[in-house]
């Protein structure tokens, strides 16, 4: 019986000390768990941060691709413009050229009138020709859009000719092909020496009129208001006038709306 009883007893112990085994190693094991879900919890914040790296990274990277490729697109679009403008200022260069070297030959011709007799009316006769031709083939260029070819062929003609209507023409055109260009001050001193070599003219008013507009432009606008009071003074009933009218209210309306916003 007391043996009996001891088995029981070594039994019940055994049987103990396994519950008390397992249960330690599950909880054991549920704490290793719950360290390994904090684990793969922690990796998996690094993927999402890692993704995120390198999502910002790439599109980084392609946003400085992206702008280089414009640069580079810029750059090339503004080679292209650059080449195309140097091989039109090589064209009005050769054209140039070929018109100086017709007209020096017929010169030549002319002044020492190959194959006939030389006289001063003949000489004079043929350098007005000559003139002519520079004169028209000059309006042609500025017809075209060639404004610096223009400016040289009118420039040419008042060396060439004596004919002083033609002069004043040359003249003033040189003024509208610098105006034409956007080259402001050149325009001014040009339609200045007209004005003043030509003060009876009828374009005189026109002159004054661009000149005006020119100073505008510079933002010089004191002159320009000088400039439009004077045609409407030395000239009322001109179509020049209306227009300086016109611009002198403009004028007025900048500088009430200026002082206004000083205030």
């Amino acid at each position: 019986m007391n043996n009996l009883k001891l088995i029981y007893t070594f039994i019940f112990i055994i049987l103990l000390n396994i519950g008390c085994f397992s249960t330690t190693q599950i909880t054991r094991m549920e704490n290793d768990l719950d360290k390994i879900k904090q684990q793969n919890n922690l990796l998996k914040d690094d993927i999402q941060n890692f993704k995120s790296n390198s999502m910002n990274s790439n599109k980084n990277i392609s946003e400085v691709v992206d702008k280089l490729y414009k640069i580079n697109a810029d750059l090339s679009a503004k080679m292209n413009d650059l080449q195309s403008k140097i091989e039109t200022l090589q064209g009005k260069i050769e054209e140039l050229s070929y018109r100086l070297t017709k007209y020096d030959s017929k010169t030549i011709e002319s002044t020492y009138n190959i194959g006939g007799e030389s006289t001063p009316s003949s000489i004079q006769n043929t350098k007005e020709l000559q003139a002519i031709q520079v004169f028209n083939s000059a309006q042609n260029d500025y017809r075209k859009g060639f404004f610096d070819l223009a400016i040289l062929g009118f420039k040419q003609f008042l060396t060439l000719s004596s004919d002083k209507a033609k002069l004043a023409d040359a003249q003033y055109w040189i003024g509208e092909c610098y105006y034409s260009d956007n080259k402001l001050e050149d325009s001014i001193v040009e339609f200045d020496t007209f004005i003043r070599s030509y003060p009876s003219d009828n374009r005189i008013p026109g002159a004054m009129f661009k000149k005006a507009i020119t100073y505008f432009r510079l933002k010089k606008l004191s002159i320009s208001k000088t400039i439009f009071q004077e045609i409407i003074g030395k000239y009322p009933n001109s179509p020049e006038a209306k227009l300086a009218n016109e611009r002198l209210n403009a004028l007025k309306d900048m500088t009430a709306n200026t002082e206004e916003s000083d205030l």
